[in-house]
């Protein structure tokens, strides 16, 4: 399908992390609201080294189009609103700019809504007849690298936290059944 022009990411870039990192915060919203976004970065790191076998590309397919069937009730509407609680959930310090805020904002949601929309691409490069392997990589790397840019955003400790976290209730989980 034709898709307008203003939906295609233009690639990670540096540009606008520097207001990021400047911006003050008072508080980070706690790791509940991180680990699920946790559990997608696994997957799409999983998922983008997978469609590097031509063999595992049917199943990554068909994990896209469980991903995004549904309309609202899709998971990528669920991801979507998983980054908008949590970016809502910042408490920025009380002299903090409100344009810095802003800005702040505005690039943790684009680097969730790129990430999102790197793996609707993908979804639509792997449908193709025949999968142009460089399309269905860069698109892939692209989930990828707009997924870390918004974890880069993050203090390292919530990252260490919830990677730790993650780790230690798969860990008790050892059916995966969801309960330790």
């Amino acid at each position: 399908g034709a898709m307008g022009i203003a939906f295609v990411p233009c690639g990670p870039s540096n540009a606008d992390s520097s207001v990021a990192s400047s911006v003050r915060i008072a508080s980070y919203p706690s790791l509940e609201y991180l680990e699920p976004i946790f559990e997608l970065k696994l997957s799409v790191d999983t998922l983008a080294k997978g469609t590097q076998n031509v063999k595992l590309r049917p199943y990554i397919l068909k994990r896209l189009d469980k991903f995004f069937r549904g309309d609202l009730t899709s998971e990528r509407n669920y991801y979507s609103g998983l980054g908008i609680q949590y970016v809502n959930n910042i408490e920025y310090e009380k002299e903090e700019l409100s344009d810095y805020i802003k800005l702040d904002k505005e690039s943790r949601l684009q680097a969730m809504e790129s990430t999102l929309q790197s793996l609707q691409m993908l979804k639509q490069s792997l449908t193709e007849d025949i999968a142009n392997d460089d399309v269905v990589t860069s698109n892939a790397k692209d989930a990828k690298d707009f997924l870390q840019k918004w974890f880069d955003m993050l203090p390292s400790k919530d990252f260490e936290a919830v990677d730790q976290l993650f780790k230690s209730t798969r860990g008790a989980d050892a059916n995966h059944d969801g309960k330790l």
